[in-house]
C-alpha cells in the first residue's frame, strides 16, 4: 500500500540575477524569446518534474462539468469572484518544477490576456488572493503565504512563476531561457513517447536527485518515471517506473501486484508487467470507483480546512 500511495502522491503532488526586462510588444505583452509552440518551452533545465495538463481533453470528459467549479476554486481561486472562468479557455498547462529552488514555471496556453487582467484587477482586497500590478507583471499572494508572479508573453500565453519568493527579475530571466530541456535527449524522447490525448502526463526527470531520494525513502531503487492519465467515463493510468536493473524491476513488480490484490475493489483494471528494467502499471478505475475516491478526498480537504 505504501508503494501505491507513493505513486499517487507523486502524481497528485504535482498540482500546489537581475536582468533588464525585455521590451513589450505592440499589444502590451512581454516579448517572448522562444518558440512558444514547443511543448518544453520555458521549462527550467533543472526541473525534477515536468507536468502537462490538457484542459481541452478534460473538458471532453463527463466529470468536467460536475467538478468544474471545485477545480476552479482549487486551481485558480483568484478568478472565482469575477465571473470569468479560465477553465473554459485554457488549452494546456505545462509545469516545470525544480524541487531545490521550489520556483516552478507554469506555461498556460489559450488564456485570453485581456479577460484575465480585467478579472484580476477586479479582485477584492478581502479575497483569498491579493493581487498587485507592476506594469506587465502581476503578483498573486495567497493567504497561505504562497506567492506567484504572472505575465503574458503573447495574447493567449500566460507564464507564472512561484511559489517561493518569485520576483519581476526572476520571472524576466526565466522568459529568456528558451527550451533547455529540449537538449536533454532522454526527456525529449520520453516527451515524444507520451504522445497526445492524455488529460495529464508527468515526467520525473531521469536521474533527478530529488526523485531518487524520494523513492529511496520508500525502499525503491528507481532512476526515473513517467506516466499518463486518460479521463473518459472513468480513469486510466499508465505508469512506467525505470529501476536500476531487471532484477530490481521484477522484485518491485511482484510487490506491486501483491498490493494491488489487496486493493482489488479500487480498480477495475490492474495490470503490472516488466519490460527489462522497467515496471509498467496499467490501472483503470470505473466511474463509480472514481466517485468513491473523490468523496474521500473531499472529506479530507474539508477536514484540513477547519
Amino acid at each position: 500500500m505504501r508503494t501505491l500511495l507513493l505513486i499517487s502522491l507523486l502524481l497528485v503532488g504535482c498540482r500546489d540575477r537581475a536582468t533588464k526586462p525585455p521590451p513589450s510588444n505592440q499589444e502590451g505583452s512581454v516579448a517572448p524569446r522562444v518558440a512558444l509552440t514547443d511543448p518544453l518551452a520555458l521549462v527550467p533545465a533543472d526541473s525534477d518534474i515536468v507536468l502537462r495538463v490538457d484542459i481541452a481533453a478534460l473538458r471532453r470528459s463527463s466529470f468536467f462539468a460536475k467538478y468544474e467549479q471545485q477545480m476552479l476554486e482549487l486551481i485558480a481561486p483568484a478568478f472565482v469572484e469575477c465571473g470569468f472562468n479560465p477553465l473554459e479557455e485554457i488549452t494546456t498547462i505545462t509545469v516545470g518544477i525544480p524541487m531545490a529552488s521550489q520556483q516552478g514555471i507554469f506555461v498556460i496556453r489559450g488564456l485570453d490576456r485581456d479577460k484575465t487582467l480585467a478579472c484580476l484587477k477586479s479582485s477584492k482586497v478581502e479575497s483569498r488572493t491579493k493581487v498587485t500590478f507592476d506594469g506587465d507583471f502581476v503578483t498573486l499572494t495567497n493567504k497561505s503565504g504562497a506567492v506567484n508572479m504572472v505575465t503574458f508573453v503573447e495574447p493567449t500565453t500566460m507564464v507564472m512563476q512561484g511559489s517561493k519568493n518569485p520576483t519581476k527579475q526572476t520571472l524576466t530571466k526565466a522568459l529568456q531561457m528558451g527550451a533547455p530541456l529540449r537538449g536533454n535527449a532522454m526527456v525529449a524522447s520520453i516527451d515524444k513517447q507520451l504522445g497526445s490525448g492524455a488529460a495529464m502526463s508527468v515526467i520525473f526527470v531521469p536521474d533527478s536527485k530529488w526523485f531518487k531520494q524520494a523513492v529511496a525513502a520508500q525502499g525503491i531503487a528507481a532512476r526515473y518515471a513517467y506516466a499518463t492519465l486518460h479521463v473518459s467515463e472513468g480513469l486510466r493510468w499508465n505508469v512506467s517506473l525505470v529501476m536500476d536493473n531487471a532484477q530490481a524491476a521484477a522484485a518491485f513488480a511482484n510487490q506491486v501486484r501483491a498490493q494491488l490484490e489487496e486493493q482489488a475493489d479500487a480498480f477495475e483494471k490492474r495490470d503490472v508487467r516488466v519490460e527489462g528494467a522497467t515496471v509498467v502499471l496499467d490501472l483503470g478505475m470505473s466511474a463509480e470507483q472514481l466517485e468513491s475516491i473523490i468523496a474521500i478526498v473531499q472529506m479530507m480537504m474539508a477536514g484540513n480546512s477547519d
